[in-house]
């Protein structure tokens, strides 16, 4: 596992801990207080730190796209083809 993909797993792990400890707040406080809002806070900010990793890793050449999609596409294609020409 590469130095940017642990980077991006630890930011969605700690995405969740902020969700979740939110929820926790929001259940124990009975809608008081403000914890719940600062959990919520954290995970924006922690978003907002991931979307600008992501998009300054793509722009740096850091994280380059697989075209996984672009090649499933053509699969899908090339079967529908073969099997309209059986018909």
């Amino acid at each position: 596992m590469t130095l940017t993909q642990v980077v991006i797993v630890a930011l969605l792990i700690a995405m969740l801990g902020s969700l979740f400890s939110a929820l926790w707040f929001m259940f124990r406080d009975h809608g008081e207080g403000t914890r719940t809002v600062k959990a919520l806070t954290w995970r924006i900010s922690i978003w907002i730190v991931l979307f600008l990793f992501l998009i300054g890793g793509i722009y740096t050449g850091l994280i380059t796209p697989s075209n996984s999609l672009q090649r499933a596409g053509q699969d899908g294609a090339s079967s529908i083809d073969s099997g309209s020409s059986s018909r």
